[in-house]
């Protein structure tokens, strides 16, 4: 269904249980203790990570900058932006943390 609009990319956010308590900005992950919340994804109701996601971040390891540059590094390279954004910073995540073929400035 995705595919006959467009492409589509799997980004898998990684972030632990304490900081998604710590952000909860609705107050939900605090109603999920109290038992006044049933079914809570990863409270009392299971979460299963992806297994084939395009892009991980890990927000423990990464920092929000460095998440959406390898985000944006990620659409240069497969084509969904045609403008390559020409910084360091972006040529080092090429280096180190994507996970695709190299792109060539």
């Amino acid at each position: 269904l995705i595919s006959a609009h467009g492409g589509y990319i799997e980004i898998y956010v990684s972030t632990s249980y304490a900081d998604c308590e710590k952000r909860d900005t609705k107050g939900l992950y605090a109603k999920a203790k109290k038992g006044e919340l049933k079914g809570f994804t990863g409270y009392d109701d299971p979460y299963e990570p992806p297994q084939n996601a395009e892009i991980i971040i890990d927000t423990a390891k990464m920092s929000i900058k460095d998440a959406v540059k390898k985000i944006i590094f990620y659409l240069v390279e497969t084509g969904y932006l045609k403008q390559p954004i020409q910084t360091k910073e972006i040529h080092r995540l090429r280096s180190s943390q994507c996970k695709t073929r190299t792109y060539e400035a």
